[in-house]
C-alpha cells in the first residue's frame, strides 16, 4: 500500500498597482488596483497607507487614493485580501512630491 501526503496549496499570486516606485505629486488622485486569480473568491480587501487603513472593497475593482492630506516622500500602500479567516498582503510604495517643485535661488560672489 502506498501512502502520500498532498502538497499544501499554494498561496495565491496578486498583484497591486501602481508599480512600486511611482511617484505623484501632492492632490493627485492615485487609483489603486489588486489583481488575483478569477478562482479566488475573497471576502474583503483592505487598503492602507503606511498602516493606517484608508478604505475596504469586497471585489476587486479599484480604489482612489486621496493625497492631499498625506505628508511627503515615500508611502506604503498594502492591501489585505481576507478569504475564509486567512488574510494575505501584498505592498507597492509611492512617493508623493510637493505639487511645486522648490525655488532655485542663485549668488553671486561680491568679495572674497
Amino acid at each position: 500500500m502506498m501512502y502520500g501526503c498532498r502538497p499544501n496549496k499554494p498561496e495565491a499570486s496578486l498583484s497591486i498597482s501602481p508599480e512600486a516606485g511611482t511617484s505623484y505629486k501632492s492632490g493627485d488622485a492615485v487609483t489603486i488596483k489588486v489583481s488575483y486569480p478569477a478562482d479566488m473568491k475573497p471576502d474583503s480587501v483592505v487598503y492602507l497607507v503606511d498602516s493606517a487603513r484608508f478604505a475596504s472593497k469586497k471585489d476587486s475593482s479599484a480604489v482612489t487614493l486621496k493625497t492631499g492630506e498625506i505628508s511627503l516622500g515615500p508611502r506604503v500602500i498594502t492591501a489585505r485580501v481576507y478569504q475564509g479567516g486567512k488574510s494575505q498582503e501584498i505592498s507597492t510604495n509611492i512617493v508623493l512630491l510637493a505639487t511645486k517643485a522648490p525655488e532655485a535661488y542663485t549668488y553671486k560672489v561680491v568679495k572674497v
